[in-house]
């Protein structure tokens, strides 16, 4: 398979806040729905989010996210 031209770009997005964080991410929606499928307790989520919160508050949050953007050329036969 004769691929042509491939490039790939690879961008971090860094965050330092928590609410916008959690709009992207959706950080509440997903500690709610593990708690309801068993994944983790209620107890250790809610712990979870008030160290995010605490750390919000104390200009220490931070999270971050690779993605990557694969483009390229085919070669055509013909």
């Amino acid at each position: 398979c004769d691929a042509g031209e491939v490039s790939v770009l690879a961008r971090t997005m860094i965050m330092n806040d928590l609410s916008i964080c959690d709009r992207i991410f959706g950080i509440r929606d997903t500690v709610r729905l593990a708690v309801e499928k068993g994944v983790i307790d209620d107890e250790a989520g809610s712990r979870w989010l008030l160290v995010l919160e605490k750390d919000d508050r104390s200009g220490r949050f931070f999270a971050s996210f690779t993605g990557y953007l694969v483009y390229g050329k085919k070669r055509l036969i013909g």
